[in-house]
Parts: structure tokens; sequence; C-alpha cells
């Protein structure tokens, strides 16, 4: 082969030295293809290229179809070697192929509540490299609206029938076989191509499937067997056309372990929570739904727009570690927060500061089971009285250290329990800015066992609590108030909720 190469290469050259207008390419059907001197720029005889490959990423062929959000997209599906073959199939969540996919055989995961494939459970993840994961509905929504669609029954006469995508913004191309699905032992459905995504529907614990023929992905059994097709997980910022002077900078910063939602919030967030594109506002912004929470740019005011509830929609993401709202985000609308970071075990920290939370209700577990959460500012954000339950809103976040709760209106607050319930690692609390006057429950507020100090003002009173037997500081070994009244187990309970009035008047809170 080699010997070819360098004889047709000799003759381009002595063809270009004489002169010639042209070259000749003889077929083996007799037929010949005359091709321009000045046009060729080499002749290479090999294997065919069944796909543009942009380069290697962990020794991994991706190619670069010029997307927006920057996704690289594998040329070949997990556990093939070319483009045209299928390569292994995978149940939702386990990351080996197997002989037989049924129920009976699943060993996936029985925790659907995540929605989204973890680490540990993405096929692509664990069997092409770390840096590599499965799409979600979003990253196959830009991939079908960027490029253009055809189908083939002999793929660069490779006899492999399947799509092909080419580019709209660079030209590259990239080809999907027709994979078919795995139901039991055998493939059904092979004239279609069936490709999972990382994301499920916990509510009947199918998997989203894109079949590259729609926008919208299918719904199927998690146990059935699926190619998957792994992207590059972008670490890049996106820049992305401002439509209006008003936006502070044209930049939305999207990885995998970072989220600063700021001017625009294109599909590039769905590689961070996986949120799941419904229409489209303009050739640059999409309108996202997850958990029936909305995102839309107001294209009066260049904001981004969040939608009434907030509820569940960052719920039990592992892969964020930071969350930072900036003035570009249009909050006012926000009713409810409940539970929007619950779970999220590697976020680190979430800043809200500034931000209108002056519509929030409920605020209710809102950060609960963050083990490694560390820092929480709501310092200048603006709540009001309708703010009425922040309960458990720390609960078990065992790894949190610093809290800044001055932009908390406490007025209207009606549910406290649980407030700080297991923060092992909180040393200080300021509360110095809670007026608790309407609180009805209080239960367990305190229950950390290295807290030392709390700020308070004399506006945290418990007066509206209705049960009188109520237990406040629980396990609080080392607080001590601010006339050195300590914590035991018969200091627990809402006549010990207060500023510290020394001998006379004992608490464990310290004024500030």
């Amino acid at each position: 082969m080699k010997k070819i190469y360098f004889i047709l290469v000799a003759v381009l050259i002595s063809l270009s030295a004489m002169a010639e207008k042209s070259m000749v390419v003889e077929l083996k059907s007799g037929d010949k293809v005359i091709y321009p001197v000045e046009e060729v720029n080499r002749v290479l005889v090999g294997p065919p290229a069944y796909s543009s490959v942009s380069g290697l990423f962990e020794g991994y062929e991706y190619v670069d179809l010029g997307l927006e959000s920057g996704t690289l997209w594998a040329t070949c599906n997990v556990g093939a070697s070319s483009p045209v073959e299928v390569g292994d199939y995978f149940a939702w969540a386990e990351i080996r192929p197997k002989q037989v996919y049924a129920d009976s055989t699943y060993v996936g995961t029985s925790d659907f509540e995540w929605e989204i494939l973890r680490l540990s459970e993405d096929a692509a993840t664990q069997n092409v490299g770390p840096k590599w994961m499965t799409p979600g509905g979003g990253a196959f929504l830009e991939l079908v609206k960027s490029c253009t669609w055809k189908r083939t029954d002999n793929y660069m006469s490779s006899g492999v029938a399947g799509r092909v995508g080419t580019s709209k913004i660079n030209g590259e191309t990239i080809f999907f076989p027709n994979t078919g699905y795995m139901d039991g032992s055998e493939v059904m459905s092979g004239t279609w191509p069936f490709y999972m995504n990382s994301g499920c529907n916990a509510a009947n614990e199918e998997v989203y499937v894109s079949q590259l023929s729609d926008v919208y992905s299918v719904e199927m059994d998690h146990s059935y067997g699926f190619a998957v097709r792994p992207v590059i997980n972008p670490l890049f910022n996106f820049k992305v056309k401002p439509v209006d002077a008003q936006l502070p900078n044209p930049y939305f910063t999207s990885e995998r372990n970072r989220v600063v939602i700021c001017d625009v919030l294109a599909n590039h967030l769905d590689m961070a929570i996986d949120a799941k594109p419904v229409d489209k506002i303009n050739n640059d912004l999409w309108l996202y739904s997850r958990n029936d929470t909305s995102f839309y740019l107001n294209m009066k005011n260049g904001k981004i727009v969040l939608d009434t509830s907030l509820a569940y929609v960052f719920q039990k993401n592992e892969y964020i570690e930071e969350v930072i709202f900036t003035e570009a985000v249009d909050m006012g609308k926000v009713r409810n927060m409940r539970n929007m970071f619950g779970g999220c075990r590697n976020l680190k920290n979430v800043d809200f500061a500034g931000m209108d939370l002056s519509n929030v209700a409920d605020m209710s577990e809102m950060f609960v089971s963050c083990s490694n959460l560390q820092r929480v500012n709501f310092s200048g954000a603006r709540t009001s009285s309708k703010l009425t339950t922040i309960s458990e809103m720390f609960g078990l976040c065992s790894g949190l250290e610093s809290l800044d709760l001055s932009g908390l209106n406490t007025e209207g607050v009606v549910y406290m329990d649980y407030l700080f319930y297991s923060c092992s690692n909180l040393k200080t609390v300021d509360i110095s800015s809670f007026n608790t006057a309407n609180v009805k429950k209080m239960y367990a507020m305190f229950d950390c066992e290295n807290l030392v100090t709390v700020y308070a003002s004399k506006d945290f009173v418990t007066t509206g609590v209705t049960n009188k037997e109520e237990i406040v500081i629980r396990n609080g070994y080392k607080l001590v108030g601010g006339k050195g009244t300590t914590w035991d187990k018969s200091r627990t309970g809402l006549e010990f909720a207060h500023v510290d009035g020394g001998a006379e008047n004992p608490g464990l809170f310290t004024e500030k």
C-alpha cells in the first residue's frame, strides 16, 4: 500500500513539474475521473475514511462539528473500533455488555430518583475515559439541529445502514449506524438507530433514547440494551451572541462541576443538570424545562427569567460543585425553592448574593443532604415576609462551614424545625437578622455537635412555638452563650433559645 502511495505522489509531482493541467484516475469500472492538478493537495491510499476525524482525546477519535456548546462527539460507539460498527449494548446505569437484557438480569440501579447517570454508572465514562460521558437530551438536540441528516443503506460502500449528519457550521460529518436495541437476547428494530441518553424518567423507570430522526427522545424500558455514543465533557467558556446591550457580558460558563448562570441558558446547561429543551426562542436561545422548571430569556430586558418553581431542579446532581447566580438572572417570579439542591453530594458553594427572592415562600430542604457543602451566601439577597418555611434547609449538611444568612427575611416564617440538623462541622452561626415572632415549629433547629457560638438578637423569640416542650438545641455539646452559659442535656428547650442573660436569665446565644 505504501508503494502505491509514493508512486501516486511521484506522478503528481511530475505532472506539476510538466505543467500539466489535470490528472486522471482510472477506476476499476473503467470510468475515469479528472482532477485539475492545481486543486489537488495530496493523494492518499488506504482504508476508507468513514467519518470526519478532528483529533484524539484519551486515545479515542472525535469529530468537532463546530457546535456552539463546544461538545466533541466520538466517531465510534462504545465497544466499536470503527464508525460502521455497532459496538456494545448497555442497559441504563450498567457499564458492562451482557448476553441477555431483561429485568431478571438487570444490575444497574434501584435508585432511579437520581434521573441522571452517575459517573460510576456511565458506560462511556467507565469504558472510554473519565472525561467522556453519555450525552443528555440537550446534547442530542443540539446535534440534530446543527446538522443536516440523510439515511443511507450502504455508507461509504461499507454495506452498513444508518444516518449521516453533516454540520451546518463547518461541513464535518458524523455517522451513526443503525443499532436497534436488545430485548432479551434479540436485536429489535435493527433498521433504526437507538442511542442511550444520560437521563431517565424516574416516575416509570424508563430511559430516554434518541433515534436521530427527531429532536425529541423516546422513553424505553431501562433493562433493554442500547448503543452509547460518547461525548467529551466540555470544560470551556462558551461565547454566545448578546441580544441586548444590557447583558453585562457575552459568556455563559457550563462545566461538569461548575455552573455560572449569567447571560443565556444555551443547551450547554444540559451537561450540568440534564435539562431537557422543549422549545426554541430564536436562533441562539432555548427554553428549558426540567421538573416543571422553565428558563427563558426575556427579550425586553435581556435577562434570564427563572420560572415560579425551582423545586428539585438540581436534585441529586453529583457533578455540580459550585453555582453562582449573577445580576443577569431574574428570580423575581420564583416562589418555590424546596429541595432545589437536595442530595447534591459534591456541591461546595452556592452564591445568591443580591438576588431578588422577594416572592419565595418555601425554602424547605433546599440543601438537605449536601454533605460536602461548605459555603452559602445570601448577603444582599432580597427576601420578604412571604417566606414561610425553611424547615431542614441545611439538614445533613455535615461539611458546612460558612453561612451568610443576612439576606433572609424571617418575619413571616412559620416552620424552622431541623434548620441546622446534623451540621456537624458548623462552629459558628449568625442568625442575628432573624425575627422569629411568627415561628410555630423549631424542633431540633440546632443539632450541631461542634457548634460553639450562635449570634442572635433580641428579635429571636419563641413565644409563637406551639409545643412549649419542644427541643430546640439538641446535641450542642460545645455551645456556650455570650455570658458563659453552657449547654447540657437539661438546657435544650425553648427557655434557653435566646441571648444569654447570665445567671439571672441563662441562654445559649450571643448578642450581636
